[in-house]
């Protein structure tokens, strides 16, 4: 039987069929070919994020070196070309001569470090301790070296933790946390001395509290290490700061002033801070970044914090009946024992975060004089006029003694203008409250440094008339009492463990003075040739001079008299000083402690100009902050 015929759209229409039959294999065929090409690109997308992020982020050779390797694994030691430079070092030992590396066992750079070195120190044979600590490490050695063999050289190596250590940013937050421990220490103390009745000053109480937090961590630290040392002692120092905190909170039940919101600043407010938010800024980035510690921040003061640091916070009794003067012992360690508070909490020295001190006080000025300001409340521009001559002060944002260098001068200037605003409240008021933040920061004053005995007597001198009109013996004796309670007690320590006073000056006795009288024309021009000096002090003293002249003109009288006492009498005192200096020629050391003498006195003068400038841009109404 013949086969049928197929019609030609039969086939098609089979091989249309077929088509549609094969079409799934197909599709599929072709969506494991896009899968593949998919995660290819996939792959080198992540493949060149990968490169490009670790190109980016590594660091180059800036150009071909014959230690080009060996300097890549000695980048730890941070120095120029140390591939080279450790070389030339172990040059100095015999070749037969042994070798022992020492170095931290929980480090991940101290074995390739040690490895390295000893390559370079061939034919030298270089032993190893990594030394472990308790609960985190074992102590580990490579004994190359026989033990009963003799040790030509010691190498210690102790790495940079980085950037996240000890000043990077680890440093700076574990820094603020030691200083905010402070502060709120210094809080607890001024809301135990604070009546119920006296009104929310939300700038003052704060103010006031750096400035007490950072006695109150010094004198704690001073007292404690001499009977323990170490976390015990970080932990009571701690523990005291926190409890004071707490027991005056719990004690006198005391609620946060109100905060104003965003939208109820007022444009004068919204300056304010900015203005403060600028210039905290601008001093801390000199701090950090610009300024250095300087001869007596390094020799003077962080010598002393280097001790109690390495004495776990305390400096030790052996310390000051020693024979080794090189540190200065006679100084007074309240800075000193703050920065060794802050080395504790980094954990090692750091020159660099410790200079954050400075800022710490200057903003503590700062909130001291808009709690003058705010009381002030006839104008509403007040705090930007107060304020204002403070912060165009070149000579208390940078250099020597200034709030970014490692002298204590500005500290002392801080610790001065808080005694300055209490004796100016307690005038105002006569309150219990103002004399004992008067006297608690005056107390603080010779603990600071050897010159705060003449702020402290000047605030004496200013207070006394008050006291003996009112007979008010109460509230002088928590005004002045405690100031030289503190000069004697530390005068005494001194005399106990047999420290001399420093050879700067020949002695405070009639015949010294006597003997230099011939100095007095001299004195006066350079006081005056550093009072003119604009480019410390730009126009400070011109119109501090004008403010005092306002004060004296007016027709109430006394208003001018806490201010002369409080700012004239210190730069009358501070030259006549130099009557009894040893120096020859006493020029040399005029010039170089002069300027940072009146540091002392500038927060002050510049609180007295923006005080009767406020006033003098109100008529018919006076400040109330300054009677």
């Amino acid at each position: 039987m013949p086969r049928p015929r197929r019609h030609p759209e039969a086939v098609v229409r089979y091989g249309f069929m077929q088509e549609e039959r094969g079409a799934p294999r197909v599709r599929r065929n072709a969506s494991i070919q896009a899968s593949a090409i998919c995660l290819c690109a996939l792959y080198a997308a992540v493949t060149f994020t990968v490169m490009a992020r670790a190109t980016l982020r590594g660091s180059s050779f800036e150009q071909l070196e014959p230690y080009q390797t060996t300097d890549s694994f000695l980048r730890v030691l941070d120095a120029p070309h140390p591939g080279l430079l450790v070389e030339n070092s172990l040059r100095r030992y015999a070749p037969d001569q042994r070798l022992l590396f020492v170095g931290p066992a929980g480090e991940p750079s101290t074995l390739r470090v040690y490895y390295t070195i000893s390559h370079l120190a061939y034919p030298r044979p270089v032993a190893a301790i990594f030394c472990g600590e308790p609960g985190k490490s074992r102590t580990s050695a490579v004994e190359r070296v026989p033990r009963t063999a003799e040790i030509g050289g010691l190498i210690f190596f102790e790495t940079d933790p980085g950037p996240w250590a000890a000043g990077g940013p680890m440093g700076i937050f574990l820094s603020l946390v030691a200083l905010s421990i402070a502060f709120v220490g210094g809080l607890g103390v001024v809301l135990l001395l604070r009546s119920h009745e006296s009104k929310p000053d939300i700038c003052g109480v704060c103010g006031t509290a750096l400035v007490l937090g950072a006695g109150l961590v010094s004198l704690s630290s001073f007292c404690l290490g001499f009977l323990i040392q170490g976390v015990p002692l970080r932990c009571g120092v701690t523990a005291i700061c926190l409890g004071a905190a707490g027991y005056a909170w719990k004690r006198r039940n005391w609620a946060l002033p109100a905060f104003p919101g965003l939208r109820r600043f007022t444009a004068p407010q919204a300056i304010v801070i900015a203005l403060v938010a600028a210039q905290m800024g601008f001093v801390t980035w000199l701090a950090l970044y610009r300024e250095s510690l300087g001869w007596d921040g390094l020799f003077n003061w962080e010598s002393k914090a280097r001790v109690a640091f390495l004495n776990g916070g305390a400096i030790p009794l052996q310390y000051y009946t020693s024979n080794y003067d090189f540190f200065h012992r006679s100084y007074p360690p309240l800075v000193p024992l703050l920065e060794a508070w802050i080395y504790g909490f980094l954990g090692r020295m750091d020159q660099s975060t410790i200079k954050l001190i400075g800022p710490y006080f200057y903003l503590a000025v700062t909130l001291l004089l808009l709690s003058v300001a705010n009381r002030t409340r006839q104008w509403r521009w007040s705090g930007i006029f107060v304020l204002l001559p403070f912060l165009l002060v070149p000579a208390l944002a940078m250099g020597q003694g200034s709030a970014s260098s490692g002298y204590v001068d500005f500290p002392l200037s801080a610790i001065y203008v808080c005694g300055v605003v209490h004796c100016a409240e307690y005038w105002r008021t006569r309150s219990m409250e103002s004399a004992r933040l008067l006297g608690l920061s005056a107390a603080l004053l010779p603990f600071t440094k050897a010159d705060g005995i003449v702020p402290l007597l000047c605030l004496a001198v200013a207070i006394a008339p008050l006291v003996v009109r009112e007979r008010n013996w109460k509230l002088g004796a928590w005004a002045i009492l405690p100031g030289f309670g503190v000069w004697l007690g530390w005068s005494a320590f001194l005399s106990s463990v047999g420290v001399q006073r420093e050879a700067d000056f020949a002695g405070f006795t009639p015949a010294i003075f006597l003997s230099h009288v011939d100095r007095a024309g001299p004195l006066l021009v350079w006081t005056l040739e550093e009072l003119t000096a604009l480019r410390r002090w730009s126009l400070l003293w011109p119109l501090a001079a004008a403010a005092l002249f306002y004060l004296i003109r007016d027709r109430e009288k006394w208003r001018w008299y806490p201010w002369t006492a409080t700012v004239c009498l210190p730069l009358l005192l501070y030259p006549c000083v130099f009557f009894f200096s040893a120096w020859d020629p006493v020029e040399a050391h005029v010039k170089i402690s002069l300027p940072r003498l009146f540091v002392h006195v500038a927060s002050a003068a510049a609180l007295m100009v923006g005080v009767v400038l406020v006033e003098a841009m109100t008529p018919g109404e006076r400040s109330r902050s300054a009677r």
